[in-house]
């Protein structure tokens, strides 16, 4: 089952409860769901972020900045790296125009690795949904 754009994810409060004790600022907690709902840090960042706010007692940008976790805003970036992955992988993008959606999995796994977690998988899917409509 899907969760809804801007929910925060179910494991956050797993991970909460199993460090109950541990110091952390609740405005920083508040901030990581904040960022989370905006969409502005993609699930994996959410899961770094969270172990190094409960290891070390810093803020989610604190850990952002750290680790050079800025996500991908810049959609003419992501754009670009999308054409880069298309052009490297034709058979699946040609599986695609002939109504198989598999590929489309594939081609995402491709950005993001190309990325480095760094892109938004909802924007990155319906980004390479609309490049790909006749």
């Amino acid at each position: 089952m899907k969760r809804a754009v801007g929910t925060p994810p179910l494991y956050i409060p797993a991970d909460i409860m199993s460090r109950l004790g541990n110091d952390m600022h609740i405005e920083y907690f508040s901030t990581l769901v904040n960022l989370i709902a905006k969409g502005e840090v993609t699930e994996k960042m959410a899961r770094v972020i969270l172990e190094e706010m409960f290891e070390k007692g810093v803020s989610p940008e604190a850990v952002i900045e750290s680790k050079g976790m800025k996500p991908i805003q810049d959609s003419g970036a992501l754009e670009n790296i999308v054409d880069e992955v298309f052009a490297k992988n034709p058979e699946a993008v040609a599986k695609i125009k002939q109504g198989n959606m598999k590929p489309v999995d594939f081609l995402i796994g491709q950005v993001m690795k190309k990325t480095r977690g760094k892109a938004d998988p909802a924007a990155l899917t319906k980004l390479i949904q609309k490049k790909l409509r006749p």
